[in-house]
């Protein structure tokens, strides 16, 4: 694999301006009183899929053709059982979000082994109940709108990570496309 080994590829939209701002203050806000590595708000589109750096960089300019910016809607924060969800907002799981999921999983010849749950994930780590009961309270109390907030996927990034970084130490960007609308 030349330098791509043990290497994994991933697709993030990114929410407008005012969204990221918002998401990204309440993110610093939790990290600070919680914990857990700093990353930029994204929602998760496909991934984490092992291919060579070339392979997934065409794959992805591929699937970003005629594609253009998209809806997205709040509808809560909730706190999961993963590190990797251990605090989001969830999104509404509307046709657009998940066909545009869909798009990429066939480009990338990926099936996922969950359902998708569009979602934007605030913070990472591994929390007790009661911190995350407190992180989802705390998150409302930052930014009481946050979730039920509309806003537009308008760029989309591709990620090469190592799976299971915790430390998220291994995530560069190698490739963007921004949405027209």
């Amino acid at each position: 694999m030349s330098g791509s080994e043990g290497r994994a590829y991933a697709v993030v939209g990114v929410p407008s301006t005012e969204a990221y701002k918002r998401l990204n203050k309440v993110m610093k806000a939790l990290r600070s009183n919680l914990g857990g590595p700093k990353f930029d708000p994204h929602l998760t589109i496909t991934g984490p899929i092992n291919l060579t750096r070339e392979d997934a960089i065409k794959k992805f300019r591929e699937a970003c053709k005629g594609l253009k910016a998209y809806p997205a809607h709040s509808q809560a924060i909730s706190a999961g059982d993963s590190y990797w969800q251990s605090i989001f907002v969830l999104l509404h799981s509307t046709a657009q979000l998940v066909e545009v999921s869909d798009h990429f999983n066939a480009h990338f010849g990926y099936d996922p082994p969950t359902q998708y749950k569009p979602h934007i994930s605030l913070l990472y780590g591994h929390l007790t109940d009661e911190e995350k009961h407190e992180a989802v309270e705390e998150a409302k109390k930052l930014d009481d709108t946050i979730d039920n907030m509309c806003f537009t996927i308008d760029c989309l990034q591709l990620y090469s990570l190592t799976i299971g970084d915790e430390t998220l130490k291994s995530w560069v960007k190698v490739a963007e496309y921004h949405l027209t609308t």
